[in-house]
């Protein structure tokens, strides 16, 4: 991945951080990555047709979620916790190639994202 921008809403106290999936970055391993940060990760699948949720069973296992989504044209995948409220979110955008992270202004998602097995340069 290639980092793309990290920049602030002043006004909310949120963080948005793109980054640029590459040839070698699979969109489905991203999200079973990601989807290891959560407790309970749920993700939200939307497609053409509507928005479908994965449990979370699925999001942590590749096979799994290559095997479901197979036939399915993807749009983006959402990510985030399934139960209870969360700060932050990822959302992975099939037609972009783009991996933008939300949280709290002071939020570290560099450190969290290489310390879940996701590298990326400038």
């Amino acid at each position: 991945m290639r980092l793309i921008s990290d920049k602030s809403i002043i006004g909310r106290d949120r963080r948005i951080v793109l980054f640029r999936l590459e040839e070698n970055d699979s969109p489905a391993e991203t999200v079973c990555l990601l989807s290891g940060i959560f407790s309970q990760p749920c993700a939200v699948v939307k497609t053409p047709i509507g928005e479908h949720r994965l449990p979370a069973g699925v999001c942590g296992n590749i096979d799994l979620m290559k095997k479901s989504l197979e036939e399915v044209k993807i749009l983006s995948i959402e990510i985030g916790e399934g139960k209870g409220k969360t700060d932050v979110t990822f959302t992975v955008d099939y037609s972009l190639g783009d991996l933008t992270c939300t949280g709290p202004l002071e939020y570290d998602f560099y450190s969290l994202l290489i310390g879940y097995g996701l590298n990326f340069s400038l």
